[in-house]
């Protein structure tokens, strides 16, 4: 049996006592979420990985009614305001001249208020800029002025009238577009145009100083990520020293009591660098926020991802939209080991799908792992098959009304896990469908639709398994 592991925290914001993250609650920098930090241990088989005051109101309408008084009603306008009762009386006379052509009429028309639009009384003395707005219907017929005077709806633009392939975009109106996604390979922006379907940018190399081992995780990655959809991660060196460590800790103490934990390092034990993965960061010169670290034991590093990448919660890291940071530590005998820190700024309201549209050769199951993903159906006996994985902006606020998973017979049953009751940044814009073990050789359809901050969001996308 081969055994995976995960961790993951956040770097200490108080660097004097950084192993204390493993046991107390922190909180992080984003300002807003308190999370525990947890070790995760996953056993899994093969190679796999496995939601007023009306008097203030009533005074400044008074005083209103006093100003156009002023303008044209003679007891007023000379300084006699000793008759308030009769001022307001008078105002709500001068007043009425903007409601009709009843000289009768000696109260204030409700229906009238307010009124900011041109005048067609040539007997009105004042200006509008006295008038109280008008906010309601006309019900007065003798009203030369009626609601016409609203602004039209505001027309909306579309996609293909703002040369919008993808991403989103306002709508001029105030509302956003979604324009979809781009077909592979091509990437949203790949090209250096917002919003048009290119190539994606190159994501470099692996940095000086490498393995040929580090490269090859650094390649991997990085395509993967071009197949999500999302940015390339930038590999750090010193990530890539304290993972490198780590795996070599591994290997150093095989069998003893010193890799009780995988995380764990224990001081006094061979190659000890930190007891947890950040103070292994830190220690290797990392300044950023440690985020995750994953492990396993295939003793390559292709492998080792293929691995992470038919789980639930090890594939995260590697296709998370905001992920920035990693490295790699690759040790024959020991471990395979990455490490992760810190987010980047993504499109708030973009969406990514994974397996990604198109992709062959998918595994038909999924791999077990703690923290346990959600059950998959009853009808499964326990097992699970591919997770589909439905990415968000770690700071998203989405609603589903449909996510569907078809094959050839049709609907494929299957459970539903949401990012409501993980306390770990791993379910940050997190959700995904569970189903059994899949038919191999066969095609998929993933169906998800939805708003992702109020903004509508439609995808279908296939892929077939191995």
């Amino acid at each position: 049996m081969v055994a995976e592991h995960l961790q993951h925290g956040y770097d200490p914001l108080y660097r004097d006592e950084p192993s204390h993250l493993r046991t107390v609650d922190r909180s992080v920098a984003r300002g807003r979420e308190t999370m525990r930090h947890t070790v995760f241990l996953i056993a899994v088989l093969g190679v796999c990985g496995c939601d007023g005051s009306g008097g203030d109101e009533r005074d400044a309408v008074e005083d209103r009614a006093d100003l156009a008084d002023s303008e044209v009603v003679g007891d007023v306008a000379d300084g006699d305001d000793g008759d308030r009762a009769e001022d307001v009386a008078d105002a709500a006379e001068v007043l009425d001249t903007d409601m009709g052509s009843d000289p009768g009429e000696t109260s204030d028309d409700a229906a009238d208020v307010p009124d900011m639009g041109p005048e067609t009384d040539p007997g009105e003395t004042y200006d509008d800029a006295a008038d109280v707005p008008d906010t309601g219907p006309e019900t007065d017929p003798s009203d030369a002025r009626d609601d016409a005077e609203t602004p039209d709806a505001c027309a909306a633009t579309t996609c293909p009238a703002e040369g919008a392939e993808c991403g989103t975009i306002g709508d001029g109106c105030g509302g956003t577009l979604d324009c979809g996604p781009c077909v592979f390979p091509a990437v949203c922006g790949g090209g250096g145009t917002p919003n048009v379907c290119g190539a994606p940018a190159p994501c470099g190399t692996a940095p000086a100083g490498s393995s040929p081992e580090q490269a090859e995780a650094f390649d991997v990655v990085q395509a993967i990520r071009a197949r999500v959809g999302v940015p390339c991660l930038s590999m750090i060196p010193a990530i890539n020293t304290s993972a490198q460590n780590h795996a070599v800790y591994m290997r150093l103490n095989a069998g003893t009591s010193c890799t009780a934990s995988a995380h764990d390092e224990v001081a006094g034990c061979a190659g000890f660098t930190g007891e947890w993965f950040t103070d292994r960061m830190w220690a290797a010169g990392y300044r950023g926020t440690g985020m995750t670290e994953i492990m396993h034991f295939t003793g390559d590093a292709t492998a080792a991802i293929d691995g992470w990448l038919v789980t639930l919660w090890h594939r995260i890291p590697l296709v998370h939209p905001n992920m920035l940071d990693f490295g790699a530590g690759i040790e024959p005998g020991g471990a395979e080991v990455m490490d992760f820190g810190d987010f980047q700024a993504v499109d708030r309201n973009g969406v990514w799908v994974y397996p990604p549209d198109g992709m062959a050769g998918v595994p038909p199951y999924g791999g077990t792992e703690y923290p346990v993903p959600p059950d998959p159906p009853a009808s499964c006996g326990g097992a699970y098959g591919t997770f589909v994985s439905i990415l968000f902006d770690s700071s998203a606020t989405v609603s589903f009304d449909t996510h569907e998973l078809r094959g050839p017979a049709g609907p494929v049953e299957h459970g539903w896990m949401v990012p409501s009751g993980y306390e770990f940044w791993l379910a940050w814009g997190s959700y995904a469908m569970i189903p059994c073990p899949l038919a191999p050789a066969t095609t998929y359809t993933v169906h998800v639709a939805g708003t992702v901050n109020g903004v509508r969001f439609d995808r279908t996308t296939t892929f077939t398994t191995e």
